[in-house]
């Protein structure tokens, strides 16, 4: 194969990676993003603390699954702050928010988060924004990627622009260990569907399959004792690096088939991201033919992730939202071209119908 890699941001890890970040941050007027769990946190204060004499408001008000009306309205207030630096500490809902904040408000217009869609629409991003991932999953923290919600349709818009990657990723495992065991779950659900989504890949690369792969492995060795509680901060280090890695696998390869069908799973009955990309991703294994799964590389770690998967019974924790009648009613919004046809099969929303009688 040939492939060719995309610029990642300056990545600072490790336990003391927040006591390293004030050198690099570029400007005295700073806006932090966040949400209300996280914004209260230790580390945060410590790290405005850090961060010195510097100007600096916070947005501690930060929404699970933001739409555009919400980042449209807070764009026009960041806007008249003028930052030269935004910040997003929390899960991929925040870093999406800021990333999204931080390209709008750049020049004179005042642009509107769906012009990001517009064919050819650019804008040359001149603040520094920077990713404090407090989750082990998205992978938003690396990529030139963005979700908004609505409730039309599919439910997710994903907007892609090389101006959302961020420029410095800092990776502080300790920032996850206090989270709540089902956010441990699917969060970390989520960075094992982008492995696997980008390993059964129409686009994969050498690149994308490297880091897939190895993010892969790792987190089949660590997950599970973060979820038995029988860790200790190396483990989520390592899964929160792991799951970055997964986040530059899928900026190459794009996700593809158990994500399509997440949306809407997410948008219209509230099934936590992370859960409603991974519940189906067994079922859509075992419905590969031989000819499609000779064709993939690493078959047999795919297969050890579905195992583990399957061991979870997360078409439990799917029936707490909804039933699954309520799955199907959906299945005319689960085939959206940009992801389903990056799996490595076609189907239908026939072959989606046969999927869930067998879940």
């Amino acid at each position: 194969m040939n492939w060719i890699s995309r610029p990642t941001p300056l990545i600072i890890a490790g336990s003391d990676s927040l006591l390293k970040l004030p050198k690099y941050v570029k400007g005295n007027r700073i806006l932090i993003c966040s949400s209300k769990s996280v914004v209260i946190k230790k580390e945060v204060r410590e790290l405005i603390k850090d961060l010195g004499s510097r100007n600096i408001e916070i947005f501690g008000k930060v929404n699970s699954n933001p739409t555009p009306q919400e980042i449209d309205l807070f764009a026009a207030e960041a806007r008249d702050f003028k930052p030269d630096v935004l910040i997003a500490i929390g899960g991929g809902s925040v870093i999406d928010f800021t990333k999204i904040t931080g390209t709008l408000i750049c020049g004179p217009t005042k642009h509107k988060t769906l012009d990001l869609l517009l064919p050819g629409y650019h804008l040359n991003r001149t603040n520094q924004v920077i990713a404090i991932p407090t989750t082990c999953g998205t992978g938003s923290e690396v990529t030139p990627f963005s979700a908004v919600w609505t409730s039309k349709g599919p439910g997710k818009v994903s907007i892609e622009n090389d101006e959302l990657r961020p420029d410095i990723c800092v990776l502080n495992g300790g920032l996850s260990s206090s989270a709540p065991i089902n956010q441990v779950l699917y969060s970390g659900l989520d960075a094992l569907s982008h492995c696997i989504e980008t390993l059964w890949n129409r686009s994969r690369d050498e690149w994308s399959e490297l880091f897939a792969a190895n993010a892969l492995e790792a987190m089949l060795r660590v997950f599970p004792r973060l979820l038995d509680g029988n860790c200790g901060v190396q483990d989520w280090q390592k899964m929160q690096e792991s799951a970055m890695f997964a986040g530059l696998a899928i900026s190459q390869s794009h996700t593809a088939i158990a994500h399509s069908i997440s949306y809407p799973l997410t948008s219209h009955l509230g099934i936590p991201h992370g859960l409603a990309c991974s519940f189906s991703i067994p079922t859509i294994w075992k419905s590969l033919n031989e000819k499609s799964r000779s064709c993939l590389t690493h078959a047999k770690l795919i297969s050890d992730a579905v195992e583990f998967i399957d061991s979870l019974n997360l078409v439990d924790h799917v029936r707490r939202y909804a039933s699954m009648s309520n799955l199907v009613d959906l299945i005319p919004y689960m085939l959206t071209s940009n992801r389903a046809n990056n799996f490595i099969e076609e189907l239908d929303e026939q072959d989606l119908s046969d999927l869930f009688q067998d879940l």
